[in-house]
């Protein structure tokens, strides 16, 4: 359980950060001589708007800010109402001109001024999910809106996944997508979204949601510690109306299992062409007698859920026994076509986007995270660099097509949780036993240059925002936003 915030203290470095050219151009070293461009930012989100988990589509975190840094001082700190003292928020912020968008675990949806700090709308979504004694998580009691939203701003309109509770006591699940207006919070869509076949209260609805062709991508997995006969799924629905909703189920064979699509909290990527791409996690095919599953893989799919490709280390069977699957980490889709994926094995595996390769031992890798753990959710890219969140800390790697395939540029111990990338930046935040804290590296270097004292303890997985030249971070409680001068 998140401790209450004891008010933000201010620490900070004196070194003036260079100006971020918004849509700069990424480079990716290939071999001597030859270069690949890392992807460039999904043109349908405005540089200065973050409408979805890390920025965009690619998942580049790339955020536009203008000024310099001398400190980490707030614009303002936003506070949960003292109304719900156990309240938290475990997603994301997004933004959108200038308004900040917050969820939080009792199912309720706050859109807070960017320019003044103040609520400018509240909805609650139903009354939330409460996880009955006994199951295994680390999430709770109360289980409402735990995944970051989505927003198209085309249709100004935020989607996002609340988990509400039936029954006398509430603790019967129901998974229900809702689309709000972004002015004014009214429900335009609200329709359930239960993967069939399932027992509920072994699911979490933790990936990030993302959008593709008009619809809506959600993906499910289990509880921490995995408890129950769950499998992973990866749901696309649409944006309006009441058309099937279209599903891929991993590991849905006679006694298979798991298989969960959460990456850490990261949302699928998707590209030009409108291909999905997730990775998941350990299924129940632990020995040569057991099916593939499509567990432990790399899968690519299209907006209706069809499998176009997949890739799964040959050593998925020890890797599902041992729980060392590839799904706590995102696949970052980068120049070239060339996709990065980082688990839990302290490997960087090189694919091909459009020919995965299957089950194979002959992927391209190299080791990253090395002595510092598993990838937790998505990747940075920062010129260049691919900046990737190991559990004990950041390793930044420039990535190659050629041998030795990846090559750890800088490495640090001091943050661990997914990153974004502004005005020269890395910004990531590290929690620890009573609190947590902002950092911000230098993204060549990997050099300190500012931190700040977020206060109470941070939720798992957390990442921050960059919108409204603001950092924005959902620190159990509060939301931060940090402006440069």
């Amino acid at each position: 359980m998140a401790l209450p915030s004891q008010g933000p203290t201010r620490r900070a470095g004196a070194v003036a950060s260079r100006l971020l050219a918004a849509g700069a151009a990424f480079a990716l070293l290939a071999g001597a001589g030859s270069a690949f461009a890392l992807a460039p930012r999904a043109a349908t989100v405005p540089a200065a708007d973050w409408t979805t988990y890390h920025h965009d589509k690619l998942r580049t975190a790339d955020g536009a800010l203008h000024g310099t840094f001398t400190t980490l001082q707030p614009k303002f700190i936003w506070h949960l109402p003292a109304s719900t003292p156990t309240d938290q928020m475990y997603a994301s912020p997004l933004v959108v001109g200038h308004t900040a968008f917050v969820t939080t675990l009792e199912d309720r949806v706050y859109a807070v001024s960017t320019q003044t700090g103040k609520t400018l709308w509240s909805r609650t979504l139903g009354t939330p999910y409460v996880q009955p004694s006994g199951t295994c998580g680390d999430i709770g009691p109360r289980i409402g809106v735990v995944s970051t939203p989505v927003i198209d701003e085309g249709r100004g309109e935020l989607f996002v996944v609340g988990v509400l509770g039936t029954g006398a006591l509430h603790e019967a699940p129901v998974h229900h997508l809702f689309g709000l207006k972004l002015s004014n919070g009214a429900v335009e869509l609200n329709r359930t979204i239960d993967p069939p076949g399932q027992q509920l209260i072994f699911l979490l609805q933790r990936a990030s949601l993302a959008l593709d062709a008009g619809r809506v991508l959600v993906g499910f997995g289990g509880n921490d510690g995995d408890c129950g006969n769950y499998h992973g799924w990866l749901e696309s629905i649409p944006e309006a109306g009441t058309a099937g909703i279209a599903r891929f189920e991993v590991a849905r064979g006679h006694n298979q299992g798991r298989g969960a699509v959460w990456m850490g909290g990261a949302a699928p990527s998707v590209d030009a062409a409108g291909n999905v791409y997730v990775a998941d996690g350990n299924g129940n095919a632990v020995s040569a007698g057991d099916a593939f599953d499509y567990s432990d893989a790399v899968l690519k799919l299209s907006a209706t859920m069809r499998l176009e490709d997949y890739y799964a280390p040959s050593t998925f069977y020890s890797d599902n026994a041992s729980d060392l699957d590839l799904g706590s980490g995102a696949p970052e889709l980068l120049g070239g076509g060339l996709l990065l994926q980082v688990g839990k094995t302290e490997t960087g595996y090189v694919l091909s986007s459009s020919n995965l390769g299957h089950v194979t031992s002959a992927a391209r890798t190299f080791p990253v995270c090395v002595g510092k753990g598993q990838a937790n959710g998505a990747d940075a890219l920062a010129n260049g660099l691919v900046v990737v969140p190991c559990s004990g800390g950041l390793d930044a790697v420039r990535v190659s097509a050629l041998a030795p395939y990846g090559t750890v540029v800088w490495s640090t111990g001091v943050v661990g949780t997914s990153p974004v990338y502004g005005d020269g930046l890395i910004w990531s935040v590290a929690g620890y036993p009573g609190g947590s804290t902002l950092y911000a590296l230098d993204a060549a270097t990997g050099a300190l240059r500012f931190q700040y004292d977020l206060g109470g303890t941070q939720n798992h997985f957390v990442t921050p925002a960059i919108g409204d030249n603001l950092v924005l971070v959902a620190a159990a409680t509060e939301l931060v936003a940090i402006a440069p001068r």
